[in-house]
């Protein structure tokens, strides 16, 4: 118990107090963890009762202490056949109500054997196995760690002993404790974090303007609330023709969260249905693309960038309490002087309408004239 009560100390955020069953006196409402270590079923069975009727998360050490997990729980018997021998441990591959890392595997993996009763095990259904006792290569079905959820109450079980012997060995292998620590902070941690059903969320804007895109971000927990990308999410659009659009998203690996980016869409009104696959988890909502008015967008003078017009083509900024230096500035500037425009255009004299026709009345007289006196 040493072991186990130096990680709780070790974490700031919890706090930990330590009794003898026989003289614990206090509310058992008042915790959020009841650990026990080296009880025997015939120990305060009042107490025993009390905290077996109880939803109080429970971790129960109860290694050569026989009867005191079945009376704490329906999930897991347990029949003795002989003394204690030394087992390794085994991840179970069917966990998944948290993640181990590298570190920890390869602690699990490195550290010295346990000390565990020699029997058979009777597990119902709703029990998970976190460790697995292993003998040589050969990997058994019996638990070392086993944790259950029954009456809206969550409880682990450990039947190992000489856990001290991996925190050693963590500090052996990593001059420090902090491997060791990990693993059970999140044993504990899954055990005392508040129930949260929304373990699917999806942030994404309710309002979207014409021309912007449409971006969708998830997040996926398992149940002691890490974040996971085990499985696909696949999201449903509908519009208001009612037109169906299908996506996947996108997982993004670095931060265990995914991504889903549709573009931009027509204006009008849009709902959606996600789901992540091989689960329950769904979720439902609805977003609006709007119509773009470019003229709301800004209907205030925006002084810089009329400065800068102005300084770059050779003008100046006026406001309009100097309103009196625009026409100095105007009567000084030597590119206002006047200027005078002289275009001259040659036109051939038969193009002017009343000239050609007197031309024209002339060379007529002419020729009656001439006819006239026979002269033509």
């Amino acid at each position: 118990i040493a072991a186990y009560k130096s990680v709780i100390v070790s974490n700031n955020n919890y706090k930990i107090d330590s009794y003898n069953i026989d003289d614990f006196n206090k509310e058992l409402d008042s915790y959020q963890l009841i650990v026990l270590f080296g009880i025997d079923i015939n120990d305060n069975s009042q107490l025993l009762d009390k905290i077996n009727t109880s939803k109080i998360p429970l971790l129960v050490f109860s290694l050569n202490k026989l009867g005191l997990k079945e009376k704490l729980s329906n999930s897991i018997q347990f029949q003795q056949q002989g003394g204690l021998e030394n087992v390794f441990a085994s991840v179970d591959n069917n966990f998944s109500k948290f993640i181990f890392s590298d570190s920890i595997l390869y602690l699990i993996r490195s550290s010295p054997p346990l000390s565990v009763l020699f029997g058979e095990y009777i597990i119902s259904d709703n029990l998970d196995l976190v460790l697995l006792q292993k003998l040589g290569d050969y990997i058994t079905d019996k638990p070392i760690i086993a944790i259950s959820e029954e009456d809206e109450r969550k409880a682990a079980y450990v039947d190992g002993e000489g856990f001290w012997k991996w925190k050693l060995n963590s500090y052996l292998n990593t001059n420090s404790h902090q491997v060791f620590n990990d693993f059970f902070q999140k044993l504990t941690h899954y055990l005392v974090i508040q129930e949260d059903r929304n373990r699917f969320r999806i942030d994404y804007k309710k309002e979207v303007l014409e021309g912007e895109g449409i971006l969708f971000e998830a997040v996926l927990f398992n149940e002691s609330f890490e974040k996971i990308i085990n499985n696909d999410i696949e999201l449903t659009l509908v519009n208001d023709k009612e037109v169906v659009f299908n996506f996947d998203f996108s997982k993004i690996i670095e931060g265990n969260s995914y991504i889903l980016d549709i573009g931009k869409l027509e204006v009008g009104e849009y709902s959606f249905h996600a789901k992540v696959k091989g689960t329950s988890f769904s979720k439902k909502g609805s977003f609006t693309v709007k119509e773009v008015y470019l003229e709301q967008f800004d209907n205030v003078a925006n002084h810089n960038i009329l400065s800068f017009l102005a300084k770059n083509s050779g003008g100046k900024m006026f406001y309009k309490n100097s309103i009196d230096s625009i026409f100095y500035e105007i009567n000084n500037n030597e590119t206002s002087n006047s200027i005078v425009h002289i275009e001259e255009k040659m036109n051939p004299i038969i193009s002017i309408p009343y000239i050609l026709l007197f031309l024209l009345l002339l060379c007529t007289t002419e020729w009656l004239i001439r006819k006239y006196h026979g002269l033509v």
